[in-house]
């Protein structure tokens, strides 16, 4: 519905999935999500997040973290304390989203094993360092590990810093499609 024109009575000004904002611990499984902004938003820590299906979103899976004044819950602001940290993501499936995964805000100590990311309009995975590509700064992501095993069609831009890759991926040349 976000991407609607305005005028479109389906139009909705940001439409989202799940998000967690703050909670240690949550468990995101087995859910199918599709035409939102951002299909699951993981902040905070020691997450798992695992056999979900994302199509169709502006952000597939997200490891970010909620800044203040995005959302007001119940009269309040609701924002995450951190970002994702030491979250476990994986046997997710993310396609046809225009970014399948993004770990970006700082994101750190993540997990991400064997998810299944393909045609995705952007990448289907981005580790992202330094950026103003939301208006405003967001730092980077750092110390992430990416495991791919069976799937092995994966296409990922490391732009953060110290991130780990192994297996059999796609890295996007950073000399030819520069970081931003």
């Amino acid at each position: 519905a976000w991407a609607l024109e305005p005028s479109d009575p389906g139009f909705l000004a940001e439409s989202d999935g799940i998000i967690v904002i703050n909670g240690r611990h949550v468990r995101v499984t087995g859910n199918t999500i599709s035409g939102g902004f951002d299909g699951i938003w993981m902040c905070d820590e020691k997450g798992y997040c695992a056999g979900n299906t994302v199509t169709d979103n502006f952000i597939g899976l997200l490891l970010c973290r909620v800044a203040e004044g995005t959302f007001v819950i119940s009269g309040a602001d609701a924002f995450a304390n951190q970002p994702g940290t030491a979250w476990l993501v994986h046997r997710n499936t993310a396609h046809d989203n225009d970014w399948g995964i993004q770990a970006t805000d700082g994101s750190h100590d993540n997990v991400l094993l064997n998810n299944e990311a393909t045609g995705n309009h952007v990448y289907d995975c981005e580790l992202t360092g330094d950026t103003l590509r939301y208006g405003f700064f967001v730092p980077g992501c750092f110390d992430n590990l990416v495991v791919q095993g069976g799937h092995t069609s994966l296409a990922v831009k490391d732009c953060g810093a110290n991130n780990t890759i192994r297996g059999n991926v796609t890295l996007v040349d950073t000399n030819l499609d520069p970081c931003y």
